[in-house]
């Protein structure tokens, strides 16, 4: 089965409901977590901290060096801490670098909310998790990349069973970690559960728009359930001796596709990101780093079909392939990271095919093909190992540090 009929399938399935988490009880919810808490942007002075309830709460997260916490911060909006809500964003800064903090979420059911008197329920908290921020002086790190489960959350758990004893900084998600983003319980049980279940709650989590991802009912809203940096989803970020530049690269197909029902704008905003990648290649964070890595969904090379209508399937990678890698190129990215096409990759740099570094896509969604990646970072070289769901290494790259 290849990628386009097995995401035909996948689509079928959860049209029929298959795939699609159990519906919630008709009774009315208990208060308690719906789902996280799951750590999200980290800096060196400051992490994010999101949960879902699942009645509408007045939330704060207790932090502190040690587990007796000591601290408190809640969500503040225009000077008012932000109330009556079931999906809770509370941003910790003042952090110091490198250091670990402990830290929970507690959570007061809002029973009644009037102009001059707000009542509560009973209070429930989370266990106490903790996080550490990034150490800018550090030369080493490590970190995971998923990509393209398109909701086949038993393969991500057998990959996540391959290397959930590695200790790593941040796990990266690299796009059609669910085959569409239809509603909030396909969001939850799918995606952000899982993360909750493997490692988000101690580790946090970055992630880049697949092209799936931009289609369903809950499309346009996913942002709001992620930390995104600017809530975004491209984006630059530094940890220990290396530069990030994360880029989302729209649907694969034409803007004027059909089934696209004339919202897709995905050209102009790719250009939109050439403007900032142009800027963000050329500024201190980028060109002081020792290593420099580049991660979108779709991959510029490598991605194009045998089917006859080649074109009109790689538009987007065509046109990501037009606008970024020649600045990747001049910039001297080391790396870069991509998946969607189901078809574990890794190739040497290549001047002659246009990419001067090396090339790396993740694999697909079913047992055979399933991958995860383990990279690590120090000062003298980026080495990646990629494992498939057997636990063989299917292959590996060296970098050194030039």
């Amino acid at each position: 089965m290849d990628r386009r009929q097995f995401i035909k399938a996948g689509l079928a399935a959860l049209a029929a409901g298959s795939l699609a988490p159990p519906a919630q009880s008709a009774d009315p919810p208990q208060p308690g977590l719906r789902t996280g808490p799951y750590l999200q942007d980290p800096a060196t002075d400051g992490m994010t901290v999101m949960w879902m309830t699942t009645v509408p709460c007045f939330g704060t997260v207790e932090y502190g060096p040690t587990k007796s916490l000591g601290l408190a911060a809640h969500a503040e909006v225009n000077g008012q801490w932000q109330a009556g809500n079931v999906l809770h964003r509370v941003r910790l800064r003042g952090l110091t670098p490198g250091a670990r903090y402990f830290y929970k979420v507690t959570c007061k059911p809002v029973t009644t909310f009037q102009p001059y008197k707000v009542t509560y329920g009973a209070p429930f908290e989370s266990p106490v998790h903790s996080f550490a921020t990034p150490n800018p002086a550090s030369e080493s790190l490590r970190f995971l990349v998923y990509n393209d489960f398109h909701d086949n959350v038993g393969l991500w758990k057998t990959l996540h069973g391959l290397v959930a004893r590695e200790a790593v900084d941040f796990v990266f998600l690299n796009g059609d970690i669910t085959d569409v983003m239809q509603d909030e319980n396909q969001m939850v049980g799918h995606f952000l559960d899982v993360c909750t279940e493997l490692f988000a709650t101690n580790v946090p989590f970055l992630y880049t728009r697949g092209n799936h991802e931009t289609r369903g009912a809950l499309a346009q809203q996913m942002c709001q359930y992620l930390g995104n940096p600017d809530n975004r989803y491209y984006y630059g970020f530094s940890w220990g001796c290396a530069r990030f530049v994360v880029l989302d690269t729209g649907e694969d197909k034409p803007d004027s596709t059909p089934a696209y029902a004339g919202l897709s704008d995905f050209d102009a905003y790719r250009t939109v990101q050439q403007e900032w990648l142009k800027r963000e290649t050329a500024s201190h964070a980028f060109t002081s780093a020792r290593f420099r890595i580049a991660i979108h969904h779709i991959p510029a090379y490598y991605n194009v079909s045998p089917a006859a209508d080649d074109n009109y399937l790689n538009h987007g990678a065509m046109d990501s392939r037009a606008k970024w890698w020649p600045i990747f190129n001049q910039r001297k990215v080391d790396l870069y990271l991509g998946g969607h096409t189901h078809l574990p990759t890794i190739k040497k740099p290549d001047p002659a095919i246009g990419h001067d570094f090396a090339v790396v896509i993740g694999g697909g969604p079913r047992t055979g093909i399933g991958t995860v990646m383990l990279v690590d970072v120090n000062r003298d070289r980026i080495h990646l190992k990629m494992y498939g769901d057997n636990g063989a290494v299917i292959g590996e790259v060296n970098t050194p540090a030039t």
